[in-house]
């Protein structure tokens, strides 16, 4: 239940085009959120904000409509 959230905005983000229409939204999520557990796993450490902001823009630019 924790990933409908995470669902919504994802599909929000589509419906205003600033992400590509044939997203898959659970494969979307998946991938936003993989990096932060590997690296609290691996690390033991949270996500600093910065690495937050570096995926999101990474995760943006791969999935622009443009």
């Amino acid at each position: 239940k924790a990933i409908v959230p995470y669902e919504t905005v994802i599909k929000r983000a589509v419906e205003r085009g600033e992400i590509k229409l044939d997203v898959q939204v659970r494969l979307a999520v998946d991938i936003l959120i993989s990096p932060f557990v590997y690296h609290r796993i691996a690390t033991n450490n949270p996500a600093r904000s910065r690495d937050i902001k570096d995926v999101i823009r990474f995760f943006l630019r791969a999935c622009s409509p443009k």
